[in-house]
This record gives C-alpha cells, sequence and structure tokens, in this order.
C-alpha cells in the first residue's frame, strides 16, 4: 500500500513537472490555445488603416496603435486625437478577444535617460498607468529607441515598476520594442533581463540597411534568422515576437533613401519597364533604374519575402509575429500567413555538394526533402551572375525516403549559385535551398579569325564566310551568328578540319549593315573564344530593258520581229510573255539570251487579229532587281490583191478605149 502511494505521489510530481515546463501558447478569441502565428500588429497614426482590423481580425492576438508619446516633461499624451474611429477600433478589437496595446514612445535617447533617472518632472509610470486605465486599454508596449547602453539596468527596472505598476489596474500586458542583435554585445537592452521582467520582447528585424545608410536589404533573410537564434539564448520562445518590414527603400545613389510599399514599387518598374529580380540569398525584390541622371536602387519586401520570414519564424516554434505596419502591407502577406497556418513544414537539406571543383567533371549533389517526401519534384536551376539570371538545368526527383541526387557538370569557370526548389504540396509549404559553387576551368587559351569573300555583297548573292581556330581543334563545333539590331540569330554550325579551318556559304536576304559572329563555345581542355566582323550589303542595280519599237503594225500571218537591248549591255536571259487585249492572264511565248552586247530578237507569229500586248520581263538575279518592258502589237486582216494579167488587160482597154475617143474628135 504504501509502495502504491509512493508511486501514485512520483507520477504526480512528474507530470506538475512537464506541465511547467510545456511553454504557453497564444490563446485564440475563445480562449483555446492555439498552434497558429498570431500577428501583433503595429498601426500608425498617420495611416490609420483600421478596415484591416476589420476584414482581418482573425489573424490578430494583439494590436498596438502608434498613437502615444511621452513630452519632455513626462506627461504621456496622444501623438493625434482619440476620436470615434479610435474608440471604434478599440471596442472592436476586444470585442474580438484582441489585446488593445498602444505603443508608448520616445526615441530622444537624452529624454529616456531622464526618465529612467526619474529626473522628468512627471513620473512616466504613473503616467502611462493613467492612459490605461483611462481607456481600458489591456496593455502597453513601450517603445524606447536609442537607451544608452549605460542606461540598460535602469531601463530594466524601469519595465520592472511600469509591470507591477500595472498589475495593480488589472492583468496588463506590458511588451517592448528593442533593436536587433546576432551576438552578445552591451547594448542599451539587456534581452535577458528584460525578459525576465515583461510579458513580450518586439525585436525590430529591420533597417540591416537604412535611408540614410547605403543600400541593400532591409531585413535579410539569414540575418533574421541569427536574430532569432541569438535571441532564442535569452528570451523564452514563448515571449519572442520577431517584428517584420511591410516596407521597401527607393535609394538614389549616394543620397538619403524614400520609403516604398510593394504596390507603388512595381507600378513604378512597371512604368519604367525594368526587371523585378528576386534575391534568395537576401530574401528581398530589388531592382534599379535611373531618373534625372541619377540612378536609384530600390529593395523591398513582397509575396516570396512574407512566405519565407514567416516560415522562418514557424520553424523556430514561434508563435507572434510583429509587421511595420499595418496597412502598407500587400494581400500576399495575408495570404503567405494562411498558408504557413495551414500547412507543414517542408526543409530542403543538401548534405554533400562540392564548395569547390574543376569545370567539365561531373559532381553529385546529394540532398533530402524532409520529412521524408517522396516523388517530389525538386527544380534545379543556376546563376553565373549572382542571381540576376536563372537558368533551369533540370528536374530531379526524390525517391521514397525524400532523397535526391543532382548530376552536376559545370561548363564555365566561376561562382555558381545553384538553387535546389520545391514548390509544395496541399499539405506542405514549398522550400528552396541554395548552395555556392566556385568552378575553376584548366583550359588552353583558343583564338578565332573570320573573314569573309566580299564585304559589300548585294542583297541575295552569296557570301563565303571562312575562318580558322588556333590551335587547330579538329571537329571544333564553330556556331555562326549574324544581327543587325544587337539581337544575335544563329546561320548555323559547322565543324573545323583537320587544320582547324572552316567555311560556310551564306546569303543575306535584306540590305544594310549585318555583325558576323563565329563562336567556339570551348570544351573541357579548351577556352571558348569568338570573333565578329561587319559586312554591309548593298541593294541591287537596276536593269533597263530598251525595245526598238513600243508599237507595231502586223498582217494576220506574218512574222513579227521583237527586238531590243538591256543597259547596262550584258548577256542577261529574258521572257517573253503575250496576251490579247481582251483578257489579263499572261500566256508563256518564249525564253531568250541577249548576246555579249545586250541585244536580242525573236520573231513571233500571231494567230488573230486584233491588239496583243507582249511583254519582254528579266526575272531578276542576286545582282539586278527584276524589270520587264510593255509593246503593242496592233495585228490586221491580210488584204486581197487583183492579179496582174487582169490589171493588164483592164489598162489595154482603157488604152484602146481612149484612142477611140480621140479618133472620132479628129473626125469631126
Amino acid at each position: 500500500m504504501a509502495l502504491n502511494a509512493r508511486i501514485i505521489v512520483l507520477c504526480i510530481g512528474l507530470l506538475m513537472i512537464s506541465v511547467a515546463l510545456t511553454p504557453t501558447l497564444p490563446v485564440d478569441a475563445q480562449g483555446n490555445a492555439s498552434d497558429e502565428i498570431k500577428l501583433f500588429g503595429w498601426f500608425a497614426w498617420w495611416n490609420f488603416d483600421t478596415s484591416k482590423l476589420y476584414s482581418k481580425y482573425k489573424y490578430f492576438s494583439h494590436v498596438s496603435p502608434f498613437w502615444f508619446k511621452v513630452d519632455d516633461d513626462g506627461s504621456v499624451v496622444p501623438i493625434k486625437s482619440i476620436g470615434d474611429t479610435f474608440k471604434n477600433f478599440v471596442s472592436f478589437a476586444q470585442d474580438k478577444g484582441i489585446k488593445v496595446v498602444p505603443t508608448v514612445i520616445c526615441h530622444s535617447s537624452s529624454l529616456i535617460k531622464l526618465i529612467l533617472n526619474n529626473q522628468t518632472s512627471r513620473d512616466v509610470v504613473e503616467e502611462i498607468a493613467k492612459v490605461v486605465e483611462a481607456y481600458g486599454f489591456d496593455g502597453v508596449n513601450i517603445d524606447f529607441e536609442r537607451v544608452y547602453s549605460s542606461d540598460r539596468q535602469a531601463f530594466v527596472s524601469f519595465l520592472r515598476r511600469l509591470k507591477l505598476r500595472l498589475k495593480q489596474i488589472g492583468d496588463k500586458e506590458v511588451s517592448v520594442d528593442v533593436f536587433p542583435k546576432t551576438r552578445d554585445v552591451v547594448t542599451g537592452y539587456d534581452y535577458e533581463k528584460i525578459a525576465e521582467v515583461v510579458d513580450y520582447v518586439v525585436i525590430m528585424a529591420y533597417d540591416y540597411h537604412y535611408p540614410g545608410g547605403s543600400p541593400g536589404p532591409v531585413a535579410p533573410i539569414w540575418w533574421i534568422q541569427d536574430i532569432i537564434e541569438y535571441a532564442l539564448t535569452k528570451v523564452p520562445s514563448n515571449k519572442l515576437i520577431i517584428g517584420i518590414p511591410a516596407y521597401g527603400i527607393d535609394w538614389p545613389v549616394g543620397g538619403t533613401g524614400k520609403a516604398v510599399t510593394y504596390g507603388s514599387a512595381i507600378s513604378r518598374a512597371k512604368a519604367l519597364r525594368v526587371k523585378v529580380l528576386y534575391d534568395y540569398k537576401e530574401g528581398e525584390y530589388h531592382y534599379s533604374y535611373t531618373a534625372g541622371r541619377r540612378r536609384h536602387e530600390v529593395w523591398f519586401s513582397g509575396p516570396a519575402s512574407h512566405l519565407d520570414r514567416l516560415k522562418l519564424i514557424k520553424k523556430f516554434g514561434l508563435k507572434y509575429v510583429a509587421v511595420w505596419y499595418v496597412g502598407i502591407e500587400d494581400s500576399s502577406f495575408w495570404n503567405a500567413l494562411d498558408e504557413v497556418n495551414r500547412k507543414n513544414l517542408s526543409d530542403i537539406v543538401i548534405e554533400t555538394y562540392p564548395k569547390s571543383c574543376k569545370g567539365y567533371e561531373r559532381y553529385e549533389i546529394k540532398g533530402r526533402l524532409e520529412p521524408g517526401i517522396p516523388k517530389a519534384k525538386i527544380y534545379v536551376m543556376y546563376s553565373l551572375d549572382n542571381g540576376a539570371t536563372w537558368i533551369l538545368d533540370k528536374t530531379v526527383t526524390t525517391d521514397n525516403t525524400g532523397g535526391f541526387v543532382y548530376e552536376f557538370l559545370p561548363t564555365k569557370g566561376g561562382v555558381y549559385l545553384v538553387l535546389f526548389q520545391w514548390n509544395g504540396s496541399e499539405a506542405y509549404l514549398g522550400d528552396y535551398e541554395l548552395v555556392t559553387i566556385r568552378v575553376t576551368l584548366i583550359q588552353t587559351k583558343t583564338y578565332l579569325t573570320l573573314k569573309v569573300n566580299n564585304t559589300s555583297p548585294v542583297v541575295g548573292s552569296y557570301v563565303e564566310i571562312s575562318g580558322k581556330i588556333n590551335p587547330p581543334i579538329a571537329g571544333a563545333q564553330i556556331d555562326l551568328y549574324y544581327s543587325t539590331d544587337g539581337s544575335w540569330i544563329k546561320i548555323s554550325s559547322v565543324l573545323a578540319d583537320d587544320k582547324g579551318e572552316f567555311k560556310y556559304v551564306w546569303r543575306p536576304q535584306t540590305e544594310g549593315k549585318y555583325c558576323i559572329k563565329a563562336r567556339y563555345n570551348g570544351s573541357k581542355s579548351y577556352a571558348p573564344s569568338e570573333h565578329t566582323l561587319t559586312i554591309e550589303v548593298q541593294p541591287k542595280s537596276s536593269l533597263k530593258i530598251n525595245l526598238a519599237s513600243h508599237n507595231i503594225s502586223a498582217v494576220l500571218g506574218e512574222w513579227v520581229k521583237i527586238s531590243g537591248y538591256v543597259e547596262p549591255r550584258m548577256s542577261v536571259n529574258l521572257k517573253i510573255y503575250f496576251r490579247p487585249e481582251y483578257t489579263s492572264e499572261w500566256s508563256f511565248m518564249c525564253e531568250i539570251s541577249t548576246n555579249s552586247s545586250g541585244e536580242f530578237a525573236h520573231l513571233w507569229k500571231p494567230y488573230e487579229t486584233g491588239n496583243y500586248y507582249v511583254k519582254v520581263a528579266f526575272e531578276g538575279n542576286p545582282y539586278w532587281k527584276p524589270t520587264y518592258a510593255i509593246l503593242i502589237v496592233h495585228v490586221e486582216e491580210k488584204r486581197e490583191e487583183m492579179p496582174i494579167e487582169l490589171i493588164l488587160v483592164l489598162i489595154i482597154v482603157a488604152v484602146a478605149a481612149a484612142l477611140i475617143v480621140v479618133k472620132k474628135l479628129l473626125i469631126r
């Protein structure tokens, strides 16, 4: 009996210890423990977008209107008057179980020092307590920025006194905004001591690059990870809130940057037709542009940024996120928060890869998609320009245990960024992993020479492109291209012979300036090389056909001579066509050639009377434009002639008659 009692007591004791060690989870509006990430939302007084609370209230655990400040005498006063909009906002939030903890700000290090050493005429702790009690707030968020490191202990004492004072008027919360740290450095914010006193420590994980500094990411993802990892060594996870930005910054190079939203940054990029890039290493979007002869660089948060940051917060088991500030975020933030709360995490783990290697050698990169997700399609991309452009190399599929192997075969020297990306599923969030590989090419230098047989060919004529690669590489593939507007169009590929020589005959189809390029793409042993030259393709010349006559009369059944010459006088092929006047269809007559003097002649016999059109045509060649000349032939019926014998008889009769008449006249 005594032994059983001891066992029962021991079990109860272990159960109590287990409960005591279990971290506190956030509680939803109905008082139920929740594993979802909830939002600690700052609302700025200058852009008080209450619609976000009314439409998105299910995502919030706290709202913190950025509304009160500490004056020089220590009094805590509203920055903006408190009207019905503010009161309705507070009432709505509390009705939904959302805690209202307005932010009290003081950004003057000297005033903060006076406050912490009780040297203001009014007691700031009492002033805050009055505000919280007067408006029925659920606590307060302290935003004392730039606390001197020498005042760090005084700051903790101030917070302890504030927490005790607010406890006297109810179960009121105290949260504190602190600057980010990634290692033990002495600042005005002692994370560990502060966490012992307050309910929440809110780390403002942004302004890594700030308006007055150099351009760059506002909150790089690797930096946020470093911040969380360090903070968790000082602050319990259930008290830690990570503040992330919803804004970006547009810097004129050498000047002070201005805040931008995702929407305004994207609109400007579209208007200027500049490419927006996502930096996978930094976790932010960026682009550059020129305005008024001044270069600008823009970095900002967007859909992928929100998702990456929220996944990181979930990965470390944190239950809250703060955003600066509610009202400027785009809809993708809410989509990301919803997706992260709805799905499980996945994790691409690269187990083995070469940090440096040689070109044209094969290397296996092995990885896993945790937690052992089978038959998942992993996209593998690489970049050689630090992420400005990405090339999809191939896709690999995970095996039944989530493992995968990618064969890396670099063909260029330099720093490769290799990205492994999975787009997720209905149950799992997507993930990506980036590795950096430095590739060295040990290659013999090559040189290409290029020439053409005619640098001023006529359009449509043949151009012989030839060249040589040195040292001679038998079978080397030489790619030939041409360009008339800066974009390269492939002509063909040719193989070099044993001497490294190559040749190709090409026919340009339009006149103008052409750049011709020969390129060798290299191999394991030989480096790539290329050579370009320029030719000017001339328009075709005009040929003139001169006819001996443009109007001929002929008799049906007799031969008609069609003749003339061409200018310049030379030998060419001509085709002759004809058509009667009553039809529009040409009939082929014949093909003839001019002699060396350019002269031609042809005999033709029309088959009916009427008007004929005869066309003498030159149909063109690589050097001369097509042309033609027209003549008209009038064909009449052949007239019947009187026989010569009859004509003689008639003459004799006429003479005889005349003689008779003369004789009679003489007799009288």
